[in-house]
């Protein structure tokens, strides 16, 4: 159980849990996930080098690449500081947007 002083201290507000859509409700969707760069990596090797790729994956399913269609950026050779500017797709089944979760408005604090 919850207090209730701390509840209003902290303006949580709770909103009951909404019905999940059965799968045929699922509509499909193409996440992009645009990969820049990296700075500062940990070393791997002595030289202080590494051969960094970013993976990407999401309840299961990996993302591809645009360009090779591999399951992750292309290898960056003995680097700390990889620079990608690629573009990953994932293509996965979600409920429609108007069950996605909503930033709550601010409400200013009610102090009692």
């Amino acid at each position: 159980m919850l207090n209730p002083q701390l509840m209003r201290s902290a303006c949580l507000l709770w909103q009951p849990p909404t019905m999940l859509p059965l799968r045929s409700e699922l509509k499909a969707y193409e996440l992009r996930v645009h990969v820049f760069q990296a700075r500062n990596l940990p070393a791997k090797n002595a030289d202080g080098l590494l051969d960094p790729y970013v993976k990407v994956s999401v309840a299961g399913t990996s993302a591809i690449g645009m360009t090779d269609g591999e399951p992750r950026t292309t290898l960056k050779h003995r680097t700390h500081d990889p620079l990608w500017y690629e573009t990953l797709l994932l293509q996965t089944w979600l409920p429609p947007l108007e069950l996605a979760p909503q930033a709550p408005a601010k409400q200013p604090c009610q102090t009692r």
